[in-house]
């Protein structure tokens, strides 16, 4: 057995701050910063149950007001949020999330978790 591969410094967080009614910021140790509104996260949940949903052609039902209970960390892979309404089957990987993050340096950029400007 190998030793698991360790993820890019684009790719691995090194500060999470959990505005549990705003948003998750997500500083990474390449120094650029990630922030993703509540409303958008929940939507962006990558479970099969909100996948079967999209699928469906139906959006996800969210919580109102909606906010985060509680977050675990899922090993060094993620992080997995508790939502008010109890949903927490989804598992945010940190790839998932870079790639995801909508800032106006990654907008401009039409970025992937690997091209992302770092900290501009």
């Amino acid at each position: 057995m190998t030793a698991p591969a360790t993820l890019p410094p684009d790719s691995t967080p090194a500060a999470i701050d959990v505005d549990r009614l705003r948003a998750v910021t997500i500083t990474w140790e390449d120094g650029h910063v990630s922030r993703f509104d509540l409303p958008a996260l929940r939507l962006a949940c990558p479970c099969a149950g909100c996948m079967a949903e999209w699928s469906a052609g139906r959006e996800p039902r969210l919580a109102a007001p909606l906010s985060i209970v509680d977050v675990r960390l899922a090993g060094a892979w993620g992080m997995t949020p508790t939502w008010v309404d109890g949903h927490d089957t989804g598992i945010y990987s940190w790839a998932y999330l870079r790639a995801g993050c909508e800032c106006a340096d990654c907008a401009a950029a039409d970025c992937t978790a690997v091209d992302c400007p770092a900290g501009d």
